[in-house]
């Protein structure tokens, strides 16, 4: 009798409930699991943009010590962009790793070949006041990026919605005066966590993460 029962109700089908059942579990555990895919998906979104700007800054290192001249990472604020650029002392400026003119000679397109932060990724740091343990002495981006002029004078750089980190031919961080500087940092968030690349005066390069609105900084 009862392999007659379950031979009937499998020539059925299913219910009209049962489908509805099946639905309403499939959404719900669809709509259980679209936040935590978002939180993983923008987590590997800023961990990938803090390795790919640590490995730009470590890229302008090696550039530098290889080209025996200055290189920098700049980061362009604005337009969530960055770049390697080297100084070439031949045409005293600025040309962007793998380019062959000045990176200030560009009208149109205005910005030399850059790189972009991945969607919904900006730079800066939230609400966070304290830099990582053991690195810059207050928190902030790097300096402002000097023009071709500035570098020629050593004077500080000015140039708008701009933070450059810069190596000497030694591979070592250096301010405007070529002095040796442990402030160099980047920082970029995408609203839920902010990350940073560090580069000490030695040289040492580390990638950071921190939870918003006030972690503490975990270093990657």
């Amino acid at each position: 009798m009862n392999s007659k029962l379950v031979a009937n109700r499998i020539e059925r089908g299913f219910t009209l409930v049962e489908l509805i059942l099946a639905l309403v579990i499939g959404i719900v555990l669809t709509a259980m699991a679209i936040p935590k895919l978002t939180s993983m998906t923008r987590a590997y979104r800023g961990i990938g943009d803090a390795r790919s700007l640590s490995d730009m800054v470590s890229l302008a290192k090696l550039r530098a010590a290889a080209a025996f001249t200055d290189a920098r990472v700049y980061a362009d604020t604005a337009n969530s962009l960055y770049r390697v650029e080297i100084w070439n002392r031949s045409q005293s400026c600025w040309i962007t790793d793998g380019d062959t003119q000045c990176s200030a000679n560009y009208t149109s397109p205005a910005t030399p070949p850059s790189t972009s932060l991945s969607s919904g990724m900006t730079y800066g740091y939230g609400s966070l006041s304290s830099p990582p343990n053991n690195t810059q002495s207050t928190l902030r981006q790097a300096a402002q990026c000097q023009t071709d002029a500035q570098t020629l004078a050593q004077n500080a750089g000015n140039i708008a919605n701009s933070a450059c980190v810069v190596f000497n031919s030694r591979g070592v961080p250096v301010d405007n005066n070529w002095a040796a500087t442990s402030n160099d940092a980047l920082y970029v968030s995408d609203g839920s966590e902010a990350y940073g690349v560090t580069v000490l005066a030695t040289g040492l390069i580390q990638t950071w993460r921190a939870g918003l609105p006030s972690g503490a900084w975990i270093n990657k």
